[in-house]
């Protein structure tokens, strides 16, 4: 069965809260200009300034394309699916001695955040009416600054 079809529209935009929010708190604490990303720089002993950059602008991008690519929830799902997996692995790469990979990993990490971030924008105007946007968009800020705080 469709699990859409088994939630009910209010546990959708909780679940849709729950999820930015956590992506949210990693992407907060990784790679745009989070302290995580900071200490791993700064044990590489290289100079950030080029790794968050990048960063800034692939997030831009996603961000950007995201509007133009995902009109329909299965594709939003898909795309945050995707995204997920993708900015974990990336993460991973990190952990590695400092090479070329991890400028690479840092832009694709942030372009897949940011099509998470503007997929994640459908869900929020699907599941929260318009009455609703105001505390929906409030709880993700504490949620994802609670969980960047925890990280």
């Amino acid at each position: 069965m469709n699990m859409g079809l088994l939630l009910k529209e209010g546990d959708q935009r909780k679940l849709s809260i729950i999820s930015f929010s956590l992506f949210s708190a990693w992407l907060l604490s990784f790679p745009f200009e989070g302290q995580v990303l900071y200490a791993l720089v700064k044990k590489a002993n290289i100079d950030e300034t080029t790794l968050v950059l990048t960063a800034i602008c692939s997030h831009f991008v996603g961000l950007v394309v995201t509007g133009f690519w995902v009109k329909r929830q299965d594709t939003a799902r898909i795309t945050m699916i995707a995204s997920s997996v993708v900015c974990l692995a990336g993460s991973l790469v990190f952990f590695l001695p400092f090479s070329a990979l991890w400028y690479i990993a840092i832009a694709a990490m942030a372009l897949f955040a940011g099509l998470f971030i503007a997929s994640w924008g459908f869900y929020f105007k699907t599941y929260s009416r318009p009455e609703q946007r105001l505390q929906t968009a409030a709880d993700v800020l504490i949620y994802s600054n609670i969980g960047m705080i925890v990280i």
